[in-house]
């Protein structure tokens, strides 16, 4: 695994949730370059849920306000300071992932995570 992937996975929250498991394939998600070459091997329906997986929650957390936005990234290890001193970071967290279990359930790329 690369050193990125380690790291968000060990910042991430620690639950094991249909949330988690979304955002576990968005981080892995996030960790892609377009330079990667597969060797044949991946099964194309796993790789079109896992590239529309990790779009639609791409697409979700850039919805988000910027304090709920930046919880997320600081959760995953995608960025290491906190700029809202006057927000808790862990209650900004806890509201972006309500907001982002709602829209995840009524997804077509995620909802099956919650079944």
């Amino acid at each position: 695994m690369s050193e990125t992937l380690d790291r968000a996975i060990e910042k991430a929250p620690v639950a094991d949730t249909p949330y988690k498991r979304v955002m576990d394939t968005w981080a892995r998600w996030m960790t892609l370059t377009n330079r990667q070459i597969s060797d044949g091997m991946a099964n194309p329906q796993d790789v079109k849920e896992f590239m529309a997986c990790g779009e639609a929650v791409d697409s979700m957390v850039n919805d988000l306000p910027r304090h709920q936005w930046w919880a997320v990234y600081k959760a995953f290890g995608m960025t290491t300071a906190w700029n809202f001193p006057q927000l808790s970071w862990e209650e900004e967290l806890v509201a972006a992932e309500q907001k982002l279990s709602v829209k995840m359930q009524k997804n077509v790329a995620t909802r099956r995570y919650f079944n």
